[in-house]
């Protein structure tokens, strides 16, 4: 009598078993590997399209960028805008803060004969901008959420204001790419280049952060400006003040410093 498998009713031959468990397994596994070479172009596609949008149609993207299915490219977008400012704003702060350190050679002789050391950690200093980057996005977002949500009534998710994000990030993260270059290529002397051209993207910035909120959330022109103003502000606020919070050890080494080279200067006069 011929013997029949249990699981997927095939019939078996004798004294052998059944290998369907391997083969769903096997057509398991191709469809995942499918599905996430799928999905990984179809995120590449989208942030093609996102820079390609921001530079022609950026309203028009803005509007597109809407659809839920466009949230993963949009934070990868929304996160490279980080990084990018992250680096910048590191290596402009750093500078600042070495030239503070090191504002005179006598100073800076004294300091390295008593062994000071004046190295600030850029490591450490951008990790503390990125993390600041990251609350200004996700506060902004968050409150503009809770407004048109909870006290305006308006039905709108927090992906769709998420993505709609990513054209300003781009056009932020563009205008920050194209300062440093030229900061690299021209020195200090491309810097009424570079400089308008950075801050020209940051007004542009937050124009078109302003679109984005008006066309995800859909509420009135008349209100949109109020709450753009509110959330900007809040958001500000609070990242200045984790700022002063963040960025204290550096003033406080900065006085220690200058503290001892005075000390010390005057010590030399005193001998002398």
């Amino acid at each position: 009598m011929a013997k029949f498998c249990t699981m997927c009713g095939k019939a078996l031959e004798e004294g052998k078993n059944c290998n369907c468990k391997e083969e769903q397994l096997v057509e398991l596994l191709s469809e995942k590997k499918g599905k996430s070479k799928t999905n990984f172009n179809a995120i590449l596609e989208n942030l093609v399209m996102i820079i390609k949008g921001t530079l022609k149609n950026p309203i028009t993207t803005i509007k597109e960028l809407k659809k839920e299915k466009y949230f993963t490219s949009s934070i990868i977008m929304i996160l490279i805008n980080v990084i990018v400012i992250t680096i910048f704003f590191t290596s402009a702060l750093k500078e600042f803060l070495d030239l503070l350190f090191n504002k005179n050679n006598i100073s800076t002789t004294i300091n390295g004969m008593t062994g000071i050391k004046e190295d600030i950690s850029i490591i450490g200093l951008g990790f503390k901008i990125l993390v600041l980057s990251i609350i200004f996005y996700g506060l902004y977002s968050l409150i503009i959420w809770l407004i048109t949500t909870k006290i305006m009534k308006k039905k709108c998710t927090y992906k769709q204001i998420i993505s709609t994000m990513a054209t300003p990030a781009t056009i932020s993260s563009l205008s920050t790419i194209t300062s440093g270059l030229l900061l690299l290529i021209l020195g200090n002397s491309g810097s009424d280049l570079y400089i308008p051209i950075f801050f020209f993207g940051q007004v542009l910035f937050f124009v078109y952060l302003y679109h984005s909120i008006l066309i995800s959330t859909e509420i009135k022109e008349d209100y949109a400006g109020y709450i753009h103003f509110i959330a900007i502000f809040i958001a500000t606020f609070v990242v200045i003040v984790f700022a002063k919070s963040m960025l204290a050890s550096y003033t406080e080494n900065m006085m220690v410093l200058n503290n001892i080279s005075n000390r010390n200067m005057l010590n030399i006069i005193n001998l002398k």
